[in-house]
């Protein structure tokens, strides 16, 4: 038997996460686990998720570091991979993407029924920044968060009076909220294996590490704005690259999310703009991600970046804004 274990890079609950898996046999991983001071929970049907503390222990007692795509390679391989979710039909999303940021609320709440907004009062919410307030609407249904009970309550007597696709709207939200800054709309589209439209690219994709030279390169030479969109400086996957006289033009990848979501981001130069480069390296980066039986997600909101995602097969299901409330106004 192999025990194996790949780098803790995986995010989740405010900590960093590697995988421990097993080759041949779970009942040997399971006596390992224990070994290694697991609670029964951490198991995930195939693997067990090791905080980073435990990952040099995890080595010490005899773990094989192996990269991500050698740990699931070896795995399907062995018979043993058993995928959590397994994305055959647009019909079960609606429920998985509202599982998904309701998780990311950091309170105990679901999204309510049609037609109606839910406000939580949630300090450690990851819907917005420290101290803001946001909102994330998922077809006819929202869910608000703000920091303080006082702001809280001021959301849930004022908003009432929108529709609920208003509520990510910035204009009426500023007609009912003393907004002092906002970020967004940035609209959220999700893809699965059936709706999923590959393309073919006309040169080749190459792979590259996420802190790749090449790769820094490409994010040097766009603005800060470019940069923070894109996404790609926080990717947890490999990178997919195109490269044009011995540079990178064009890149795309994952990072990996809570409820086993990939954050898809694209990112190409300004000279390469235009040309499908960006459209050819998030094909492969999204099929990454579903070969790895992750929901492939697309948080946008200029226009080009979603035409991207249109073009894949990416479904606009909602969109989310954040804000920082001002004083309060009559």
């Amino acid at each position: 038997m192999t025990l194996m274990i790949d780098p803790p890079v995986w995010p989740g609950r405010d900590r960093l996460w590697a995988h421990l898996c097993s080759d041949s046999d779970l009942g040997e991983l399971h006596d390992f686990a224990a070994r290694l001071g697991l609670p029964e929970r951490a198991f995930e049907r195939d693997h067990y998720d090791v905080p980073k503390e435990r990952y040099r222990l995890a080595l010490s007692l005899g773990a094989e570091a192996v990269d991500a795509r050698t740990l699931m390679r070896r795995l399907t391989a062995a018979g043993l991979r058993r995928p959590k979710h397994v994305l055959r039909s647009n019909a079960s999303l609606p429920l998985r993407v509202r599982r998904l940021w309701a998780g990311l609320s950091g309170v105990a709440v679901p999204f309510p029924p049609r037609g109606s907004v839910a406000v939580a009062v949630s300090p450690r919410s990851r819907m917005c920044p420290p101290e803001w307030s946001g909102i994330v609407r998922i077809g006819d249904a929202a869910l608000a968060t703000a920091a303080t009970d006082r702001e809280a309550e001021m959301l849930r007597q004022r908003l009432s009076s929108l529709l609920v696709p208003d509520l990510t709207n910035p204009l009426r939200l500023r007609e009912v909220l003393p907004v002092a800054d906002l970020l967004g709309p940035a609209w959220l589209a999700y893809v699965d294996h059936d709706h999923f439209r590959a393309v073919q690219p006309d040169g080749a994709i190459h792979r590259r590490p996420a802190n790749h030279p090449d790769l820094r390169a490409l994010l040097g030479g766009v603005t800060d704005a470019d940069r923070e969109e894109s996404g790609i400086a926080e990717i947890t996957s490999e990178a997919f690259v195109v490269y044009q006289g011995g540079r990178i033009i064009a890149a795309s990848g994952w990072r990996h999310w809570p409820d086993e979501v990939a954050q898809l981001g694209v990112l190409t130069a300004p000279q390469a703009r235009g040309r499908g480069w960006g459209r050819a390296v998030a094909s492969a980066a999204t099929a990454h991600a579903l070969d790895a039986s992750l929901l492939p997600q697309w948080r946008a909101q200029p226009e080009p970046s979603r035409r991207i995602a249109h073009a894949l097969g990416f479904r606009e299901m909602g969109a989310q804004i954040s804000f920082k409330l001002g004083p309060c106004r009559a």
